[in-house]
C-alpha cells in the first residue's frame, strides 16, 4: 500500500547520495544559480507549502532550495502534533518527493533532530522522548508497513549532506562546533563519507550539528573550512524568525509563524545585516 513512499525515500537518499554538485559532505550550487534558504521546519507543513509556492522549481530553472531540521514539532509550530505520536514525518515526505521530482535542486542538510532520530540519540522534552513520539506517528499512520518506512526513511537521513555552498561563498550549515570544540574539530568531515563514530557525541558531525554556544571561533573556522564568506544557519530557535550573529552569520528559522525564507540571488553576497533586510516572513506567504 505504502509502496509509493519506500519507493520516493529511496529515490531521493540516491539523489542526494549521488548529486553531481555534491562534493564530500557539501553541495556546491552552480554559478548563476539562485536560492531559496530556509531555517528549522519541526514540522510546519503549512511554512513548507509557502516555501514550495515560493521557491516555484517549474518556473525558475536556476533556482535552488536548502532546507533543513524538518521534524520534530515545536510548541510554536502552526500545525498541532497527531493525536498518536507526532505528524512530522508527513513534512519529511513532502520533502523527499520534491527531492525526487528535483534530485539536483532540492538540497537537504542534515539536522539535530533527523541525527537523533535515526542514530537513537533521544531527545526528551518535558520527560517525554521526542523520538519515541515520532515513531509513534509514523506506526499509527502506516501500521504494519511502518518498519519499513522508518528504514527508508532512516537511510534517507544518513544520506544527507552537511553544508550546500553557493558559488558566491554563502555555506548553508545547520549549526556550528561549540567555541570550546573548535581547536579540536575534525575539518575532514566536510571532505569524507560520514561514520557511525562521526555521528557520536565524541564525533564531527554530532558537534557541527548540536552546537549551541556559537562564537567568533567557530565562525571563522567553518568558514575558513568551507572557503565561505558568510553562513546562515538554523538549529537555535528564533522567535522573530532571525537574528544576526556577526557581520558574517545569519540564523534563520522557519516553523512557526514569525518563520522567514531567505531568497539569495546570484552575486557577491553582501553583510548579514543587509541579508537579513531580503527576508520574507512565510507567514505572509498565501498557498
Amino acid at each position: 500500500m505504502f509502496e509509493p513512499i519506500i519507493a520516493a525515500y529511496r529515490q531521493a537518499a540516491d539523489a542526494a547520495r549521488h548529486c553531481p554538485l555534491r562534493r564530500g559532505q557539501v553541495v556546491h550550487t552552480p554559478p548563476g544559480a539562485d536560492l531559496l534558504i530556509a531555517g528549522d521546519l519541526h514540522g510546519n507543513g503549512q511554512n513548507l507549502l509557502r516555501i514550495e509556492r515560493l521557491a516555484d522549481l517549474d518556473r525558475y530553472p536556476e533556482r535552488h532550495v536548502v532546507l533543513q531540521e524538518l521534524i520534530h514539532p515545536t510548541s510554536d509550530a502552526s500545525d498541532p502534533p497527531a493525536a498518536a505520536g507526532d505528524d512530522s514525518h508527513h513534512v519529511l515526505t513532502r520533502v523527499a518527493r520534491w527531492q525526487a521530482r528535483h534530485p539536483q535542486r532540492v538540497h537537504v542538510i542534515l539536522g539535530n533532530h533527523e541525527l537523533a532520530q535515526m542514530t537513537g540519540q533521544d531527545i526528551l522534552k518535558d520527560g517525554a522522548s521526542i523520538c519515541r513520539a515520532f515513531a509513534d506517528g509514523v506506526a499509527a499512520h502506516y501500521g504494519g508497513e511502518a518498519a519499513e518506512v522508518l528504514d527508508a526513511m532512516y537511510d534517507y537521513c544518513r544520506a544527507l549532506p552537511l553544508a550546500v555552498r553557493s558559488a558566491d561563498g554563502v555555506a548553508v550549515v545547520h549549526s556550528l562546533p561549540a567555541d570550546r570544540l573548535a581547536p579540536r574539530f575534525d575539518a575532514t568531515i566536510f571532505v569524507r563519507e560520514q561514520t557511525d563514530a562521526d555521528r557520536l557525541r565524541s564525533g564531527p558531525v554530532y558537534q557541527l550539528v548540536w552546537g549551541r554556544t556559537v562564537g567568533r571561533a567557530a565562525i571563522d573556522l567553518i568558514r575558513q573550512i568551507l572557503d565561505a564568506k558568510l553562513l546562515v544557519l538554523g538549529h537555535q530557535p528564533q522567535p522573530t524568525g532571525f537574528r544576526v550573529l556577526d557581520h558574517d552569520a545569519l540564523i534563520i528559522a522557519s516553523e512557526h509563524r514569525q518563520g522567514v525564507a531567505l531568497p539569495l540571488p546570484p552575486g557577491p553576497p553582501p553583510s548579514a545585516d543587509d541579508l537579513a533586510e531580503r527576508l520574507i516572513r512565510l507567514g505572509e506567504v498565501a498557498f
